[in-house]
């Protein structure tokens, strides 16, 4: 189902290219079937340059991270993804692609975070204005060269087009606007970052909360950071991830009680979204493992629970985890291995889909399946 999904995501680009290549002239389609020849020549090579474009500029978005401090995270062109985790790279396909690119990247430190963070959506635009001129100038320099393949129409073609979905992707920073899946455009993080400067924080702390959840490592945040991240938080959804950062530093801490307060903080913040919301029900997916893994409080877990809202694919391994739990807490040992291993071919799917490796998520459910194998061996036998 992957790879269909993989295939159908791709296809559209191609025909996305191919569109873009009729209404601009740049195939005229005087003659149907000359034309349906070069297009089946040209449009994968006009499908290759389509990405490229959107991978310089993903690249301006790099560079500019690198050079202001930030850390790699992900880079994502279409459906193709190259993660990192724990100084590994990895390469993937994935089958929820996102509509151009993404560059993922976290800060080093809390120094001048509002600087930093303009300079790093700023490259994206940057490197597009660069390749659009580069583009452009050189088609003008083909031209004019006496060179025959140089000359030659296709490239000129080529170069013309790349100049084009250049200005295109500019034109998408110029648009102040959130995308339907919640990833604001340039500009529009430009404009949210420069009215309200906190947001820099918040933003550092979303990525780390994420990292850590990806690579399951603690993190080194003092007190004082986490308490100016929950001030600055003006929204429920802020709210939320500034409590999810002081619940995992509080745990990774080994301060229980502190953790557990984070997390009641956010799941109230979490309350007030709406039902079918992906944040929501993964903060009462987490307060139900917690209460069941932790606390041993079943009865709460089990409120948590019901608090839910089943069919979300993506949170289907979180739901498994914290029923996983509720069945450890109450001596269903073969019933909690049932639902982990359920939980690994969920996880897989979820890993094949985005690319990025959950260990925070199947590190725990290891230690819960370790629970549930020392409890197999110690209960008695009627043989």
């Amino acid at each position: 189902m992957k790879y269909l999904v993989i295939i159908l995501a791709i296809t559209v680009e191609v025909f996305a290219c191919a569109a873009l290549l009729f209404v601009t002239g740049i195939l005229p389609a005087e003659d149907p079937f000359v034309q349906s020849c070069r297009a089946a020549v040209l449009v994968p090579l006009f499908f290759l340059a389509f990405h490229v474009v959107v991978l310089l500029h993903e690249l301006g978005h790099f560079v500019a991270g690198k050079r202001v401090g930030f850390e790699f995270a992900a880079l994502v062109v279409g459906a193709f993804c190259l993660s990192r985790s724990k100084g590994k790279y990895t390469f993937s396909l994935i089958s929820q692609p996102v509509s151009g690119g993404l560059a993922s990247m976290t800060p080093i430190g809390d120094q001048d975070l509002v600087r930093r963070y303009s300079r790093f959506i700023i490259g994206g635009p940057v490197a597009s204005v660069i390749g659009a001129l580069v583009f452009v100038g050189t088609l003008y320099a083909f031209k004019i060269s006496p060179i025959p393949v140089v000359a030659d129409d296709s490239v000129t073609n080529l170069l013309r087009f790349c100049g084009l979905v250049s200005g295109v992707v500019l034109l998408e920073f110029c648009i102040p606007y959130t995308l339907r899946s919640g990833l604001p455009t340039d500009l529009r993080q430009l404009i949210d970052l420069r009215k309200r400067p906190e947001l820099a924080n918040l933003l550092k702390a979303t990525i780390a909360f994420a990292k850590q959840r990806v690579e399951g490592r603690p993190n080194t945040w003092s007190k004082a950071t986490i308490a100016d991240l929950i001030t600055n938080s003006a929204k429920d959804s802020e709210k939320v991830f500034a409590h999810l950062a002081g619940y995992l530093h509080e745990l990774d801490s080994g301060n229980v009680s502190e953790a557990g307060t984070h997390l009641f903080q956010a799941r109230n913040s979490a309350s007030t979204l709406p039902k079918a919301n992906l944040i929501r029900n993964g903060v009462y997916y987490e307060s139900a493992t917690f209460a069941a893994w932790i606390t041993k409080d079943q009865s709460f877990a089990r409120t948590c629970l019901a608090e839910t809202k089943s069919g979300i694919d993506t949170l289907e391994p979180s739901r498994l985890t914290a029923l996983a739990a509720l069945a450890i807490a109450t001596n269903q040992t073969e019933e909690a291995l049932r639902l982990l291993s359920s939980f690994d071919d969920r996880m897989k799917k979820v890993i094949k889909q985005s690319g990025i490796p959950y260990e925070f998520d199947c590190e725990r459910a290891e230690a819960m399946r370790e629970v549930c194998i020392a409890a197999r061996r110690t209960e008695p036998s009627y043989a």
